[in-house]
């Protein structure tokens, strides 16, 4: 079964280029998780104790914004990285994640991963490198959706 998941791994996207013996070791940790549409992965403000790497399947960011509904903020899909806030320990989501359409994702018990990273180093590294690749491509489409919003404000503004 680890081979198996460990071939699944390296077909998506944030696991490309990680070596077959460092994807075998994250596939002993992945468990497999599938989501129905609506189904709310995690909530805003609790503490985030998983990471997930979506396999297949769309999820929506939102946020609460005071005197406002809930904000859609960014949409994910396969070979993204979900629950990021758990890898920097034990922290507060600062979004909800909710499916918005039939979602399997590759989940990661944070504490589990974190000590993996620590003891061996060049899985960390691996880990770490796509971490940034992902936060990056996350901000660049953050600011790409906040461009957005502007856009639609400064529309209905009229002086």
């Amino acid at each position: 079964m680890s081979q198996i998941l460990a071939d699944r791994l390296s077909q998506t996207r944030f696991f490309e280029g990680m070596p077959p013996h460092v994807l075998h070791r994250l596939a002993d940790l992945a468990v497999e998780v599938e989501y129905p549409a609506g189904s709310i992965i995690f909530r805003e403000g609790e503490i985030a104790s998983d990471i997930f790497v979506l396999e297949w399947g769309h999820v929506s960011l939102d946020m609460n914004v005071p005197g406002r509904r809930r904000v859609p903020i960014l949409t994910l899909g396969p070979g993204d990285l979900l629950g990021w806030s758990a890898a920097r320990g034990e922290r507060p989501m600062t979004a909800a994640a909710v499916a918005m359409d039939e979602v399997r994702t590759f989940r990661f018990p944070a504490t589990d991963l974190l000590a993996l990273c620590d003891q061996d180093h060049e899985i960390g590294y691996f880990f770490y490198r796509q971490l940034s690749v992902a936060l990056s491509r996350r901000l660049l489409a953050t600011r790409l959706q906040l461009l957005d919003v502007f856009a639609e404000a400064t529309d209905s503004w009229t002086p």
